[in-house]
């Protein structure tokens, strides 16, 4: 078993006594964990030194961070194959950003200890908002003595280009020919049809009829802007030019009276929405492989494509760019795209949940 070493930075009492106002000002949580208990040691920034606890030694679900829902955050650690037992005074620290909140953690878990020398915290109804980053740390040793073991619940991953199976869309129930068009379409455009569904997901709740202020239009939430480059790969499909013409309200209104359906605009066509939003979604690949934007990108590579196509989607190829170019690495947090932000951290949950197991 690995192990690290934990080192406490201390506050000045003055730095305290602010931070305790402050908490005791603001109303609502300072963490997903509920609210920091100052004089218990909570809201201290701590710092490890590294290693992470061997995969077999513990099991943790869900396995990385659920973004898009509330969800029951289970750590069990088996120490069947160690010479060591589990005892009563087992000991547990919990650091949210770097910041302990381990009593405020264990104030909502349930502690429960097996016979084959395993022990098990349950964390229920965690909720990490997708417009936040959120680094969870969890250090923990059979007793109260010897060092600390670590493991970290990282963000959930998704690549445009997976070889997902679609395994669940929980909690969404869509019928049988959406799922069957979500995978015959990824495969056909060569795309993660996890990711595909995540997108419809966060876009319309996988509701056909759905329609945003800027007229997105149907599953896959297609603007105006995107219709007019998925038209010039599919001209006959048909568009209904009153839903350019009236206002937001009254479209509305007119396709779910089914005044507007279908057979009148493509974008209504749950099938064909599936295939207008996989198409510009490439169309979206396609447009930073172009050598201009391919050597940008170059320059951080830490920059996920996945990432950038997504916030593209959501924001604009455009605004993705100029960000990239004044921010760099740090291009995502810049305060034009949060909303783009939420939208990549959300349809990566999605994605990621629904091709697990777990």
């Amino acid at each position: 078993m690995k192990y690290t070493e934990v080192l406490r930075v201390s506050v000045p009492a003055g730095t305290m006594m602010v931070a305790l106002l402050l908490t005791t000002a603001c109303a609502g949580p300072t963490s997903p964990f509920g609210g920091v208990e100052v004089w218990s040691g909570d809201g201290e920034r701590i710092v490890f030194k590294s290693a992470e606890l061997p995969a077999s030694d513990f099991s943790m679900s869900p396995k990385r961070q659920v973004l898009h829902k509330e969800s029951d955050f289970i750590l069990k650690f088996n120490l069947k194959k160690q010479k060591v037992a589990v005892t009563d005074n087992a000991d547990i620290r919990v650091t949210y950003n770097n910041k302990d909140v381990t009593n405020t953690f264990l104030k909502s878990t349930s502690v429960l200890k097996g016979k084959d020398n395993s022990i098990q915290y349950i964390f229920n109804k965690l909720k990490l908002r997708a417009d936040k980053h959120h680094n969870i740390n969890v250090f923990w040793r059979p007793g109260q003595e010897g060092l600390y073991s670590r493991i970290s619940y990282l963000p959930p991953v998704c690549s445009l280009q997976d070889d997902f199976t679609l395994v669940s869309t929980k909690p969404f129930k869509p019928a049988k020919t959406i799922i069957t068009a979500i995978n015959s379409t990824a495969k056909d455009q060569q795309l993660n049809p996890s990711l595909l569904a995540g997108l419809i997901a966060q876009e319309s709740g996988f509701k056909s009829t759905r329609v945003s202020y800027a007229k997105a239009i149907g599953l896959t939430q297609i603007t105006p802007i995107a219709e007019e480059e998925i038209k010039k790969l599919r001209p006959d499909w048909r568009s209904d030019p009153l839903i350019d013409e009236l206002d937001v309200l009254t479209v509305n209104q007119m396709i779910l009276n089914k005044t507007i359906n279908q057979k009148q605009d493509w974008r209504l066509d749950p099938e064909l929405a599936i295939e207008g939003g996989a198409l510009y979604l490439n169309y979206l690949i396609d447009y930073w492989n172009i050598e201009e934007n391919r050597k940008l990108l170059s320059e951080y590579p830490n920059i996920s494509l996945t990432a950038v196509v997504l916030a593209s989607y959501n924001s604009g190829a455009l605004r993705v760019k100029n960000k990239i170019k004044s921010s760099g690495d740090q291009w995502i947090d810049d305060n034009e795209l949060k909303e783009a932000f939420k939208y990549v951290n959300s349809v990566s949950s999605y994605c990621y949940h629904f091709s697990a197991t777990e």
